[in-house]
C-alpha cells in the first residue's frame, strides 16, 4: 500500500546576511511538521511529518564533485545530516535536543571565513559585470544618442532595458557586499570582546 505524503513547496527569499531569520523559519515550519526535504532558487521543499524541534544551520562552500562526499560526511559526524544543496549552499539540520553543537562552526573565525568565501565568488560574478558589461551598454546608448538613433526601437526595447536590469542587478549585489562586510564587522567585534 502506497503511503500517502504530503509535499509542499514555499517560495520565500532570503539573502546570505539573513542567516538567522531563514533558520529561525525553518525551525518554526518542523515545529508545525513541516520538515525541509530540498532547497532551491529562493524556494523550500517541505514534508509532512510528526512535528519536531529541528535546527537548520547552511554553509557556503565552493566544492569539487570529490570534495563533497567528504564535506557531508564530516558535518554527519558531529551530528548534522545533510538535506541538500543549492550552488554552494549546503544545508544541515539537526534534532534541537541533541548532545552535539547547535553550531555547524562553533568560532567566529570560521564564521568570517565562510563570508570571506562568499564574498570572493560574489566579486568574481560582479567585478566583470561592473567594469565591462554596464560601461559598454552606456556607451552604446551614447552613440547611439548623438547618431540620432534614440528614437529607434532597438534601443527602447534591447539596449535601455539591458541596462537597467543590470544597473538594478549590480545595485543589489553593492548592497549584498556591504550587508555581508558588516556581518563580518559584527562577527570581528565579538572576537575581539
Amino acid at each position: 500500500m502506497k503511503k500517502n505524503i504530503d509535499i509542499k513547496t514555499v517560495v520565500r527569499t532570503f539573502f546570505a546576511w539573513q542567516e538567522e531569520k531563514e533558520e529561525k523559519w525553518l525551525r518554526e515550519m518542523s515545529n508545525e511538521g513541516w520538515h525541509l526535504t530540498g532547497v532551491g532558487f529562493f524556494n523550500y521543499r517541505f514534508e509532512k511529518g510528526e512535528p519536531r524541534d529541528m535546527i537548520y544551520k547552511f554553509d557556503f562552500k565552493v566544492l569539487r564533485n570529490v570534495e563533497r562526499d567528504e564535506y557531508i560526511l564530516n558535518f554527519k559526524d558531529i551530528g548534522w545530516e545533510y538535506i541538500g544543496s543549492f550552488g554552494a549552499w549546503y544545508y544541515f539540520k539537526t534534532n534541537a535536543d541533541g548532545d552535539h553543537s547547535l553550531e555547524l562552526y562553533n568560532d567566529n573565525r570560521s564564521k568570517i571565513e565562510k563570508y570571506k568565501r562568499l564574498l570572493l565568488v560574489l566579486g568574481i560574478i560582479i567585478l566583470p559585470t561592473m567594469f565591462f558589461s554596464i560601461p559598454n551598454l552606456y556607451m552604446r546608448i551614447i552613440d547611439m544618442a548623438e547618431d540620432s538613433v534614440l528614437r529607434s526601437s532597438l534601443v527602447f526595447n534591447i539596449y535601455l532595458p539591458g541596462v537597467i536590469i543590470l544597473t538594478i542587478i549590480l545595485a543589489l549585489a553593492i548592497y549584498a557586499i556591504i550587508r555581508i562586510l558588516l556581518k563580518i564587522r559584527r562577527l570581528n567585534k565579538d572576537i575581539r570582546q
